[in-house]
């Protein structure tokens, strides 16, 4: 019973730890594809900003080289950049990091005030720029121009919570910068977004597969490990419990029969004569012989409410017993007359110890059993000894 327990527990525990790496996992993917997807879009945004920036920056060398146009028609440009969603800043920097040109977002709404006009969010017509021209720009954005300048290409990169873009530009035979500086407002709803419907979904796949993991397949590999575990804890032959599960079962079994002051009993069978079976008949006359035995100790460990048979050898058996002395003597008597009885060619000898002061753990309950058997087999064998008799938990000389 103790042993059943104890696997079927080790089985639950099995069933949860798979569970829990189930849900671990899908919470990793979840995390994995959160991140991968929130570069994505940052990446995309900042390569969108670069595209249309360079286009502009085509746009901004041809309205200034043609006839009619000139610094006003590239301020015109500016100002219809600047007035793009997101914008902060548009600038034409000179070789020098000089400003030439800012943009004034004029056109650029996002409502209605309560008047029923239009609010904006830009500067307004006769404001302030953002930027103010003849001034130099900061030491990182000369750098950056210089940068531009010598390789003649673009350049991107993310600074606080904007995006700045800068892509160079010819005009009257130098090199300029065209700074568009945007928001990352847009991109930072977008990412929460992401990440409220990505922590949803791991949160939905967690309710709905663990659940059905444990349905489908997770009951079934908790069945089957217990199923090993079963195959690992009984012998093959008698179906009884092995060695290894008897010394489980003897400490468990003894451990809460000491806090609850519960008797307990071990009685060790050997079988007298077994040898002679063996070499006379083979061994598959053996065999027979240790299923009969298995058998009757299967027989009466169910009659005694809660004890538990054990093949711990080739011919040795034991027997935990959940009772006082003269039950397990009675319990031992049974099962040595009725191996004589129905079992051709041996009988048993069996020694019985019982939980007491001088036998208070496993270590001496084993000792004293083991010497009880061995007054039974000096004694003249198929007889039950139990330990209480001998002198000094040893045989009398």
């Amino acid at each position: 019973m103790g042993g059943s327990r104890a696997r079927r527990r080790k089985s639950l525990r099995f069933a949860a730890s798979m569970m829990l790496t189930l849900a671990l996992t899908l919470v990793g993917a979840g995390v994995a594809q959160y991140a991968l997807m929130a570069r994505a879009l940052t990446e995309r945004a900042l390569q969108q900003t670069a595209v249309s920036s360079s286009a502009d920056a085509m746009v901004l060398r041809e309205l200034h080289d043609a006839p009619d146009g000139g610094l006003p028609a590239v301020r015109e440009l500016l100002d219809h950049i600047a007035a793009r969603p997101g914008v902060h800043r548009v600038s034409l920097l000179a070789p020098d990091a000089t400003v030439v040109a800012v943009g004034q977002p004029r056109h650029r709404s996002t409502g209605h005030d309560a008047a029923g006009g239009t609010a904006t969010d830009g500067a307004t017509e006769g404001a302030d720029p953002p930027g103010v021209v003849g001034e130099r720009a900061g030491p990182d954005t000369a750098a950056r121009v210089r940068e531009v300048s010598v390789r003649e290409r673009r350049t991107a990169e993310l600074l606080g919570q904007d995006t700045v873009v800068r892509v160079p530009v010819r005009l009257d035979g130098s090199t300029h910068v065209l700074e568009v500086v945007k928001s990352a407002q847009d991109l930072q709803l977008q990412v929460a977004d992401l990440r409220r419907v990505t922590l949803t979904t791991t949160t939905l796949v967690l309710l709905l597969a663990v659940p059905a993991f444990y349905l489908l397949g997770g009951r079934r590999l908790s069945t089957r490990h217990g199923q090993a575990l079963e195959t690992s804890s009984t012998d093959g032959l008698t179906g009884l419990g092995n060695h290894r599960t008897f010394h489980e079962d003897l400490r468990e079994r003894l451990d809460a029969a000491t806090r609850q002051c519960r008797p307990l009993a071990l009685a060790l069978v050997d079988l007298d004569g077994f040898k002679q079976v063996n070499d006379t008949h083979g061994h598959r006359r053996g065999d027979r012989v240790l299923t009969a035995v298995a058998f009757v100790l299967r027989e009466v460990t169910a009659s005694s409410d809660g004890g538990a048979a054990y093949r711990i050898g080739g011919d040795e058996f034991a027997l935990l017993l959940p009772a006082a002395t003269d039950d397990v003597l009675a319990l031992a008597e049974r099962v040595r007359r009725a191996v004589e009885d129905d079992v051709d060619g041996v009988t048993t000898s069996i020694g019985v110890a019982t939980l007491t002061a001088s036998a208070p753990d496993a270590e001496s309950l084993l000792e004293h059993a083991d010497a009880a058997l061995y007054a039974s087999k000096r004694l003249g064998r198929n007889r039950v000894t139990h330990a209480g008799t001998l002198h000094g938990g040893r045989p009398p000389a």
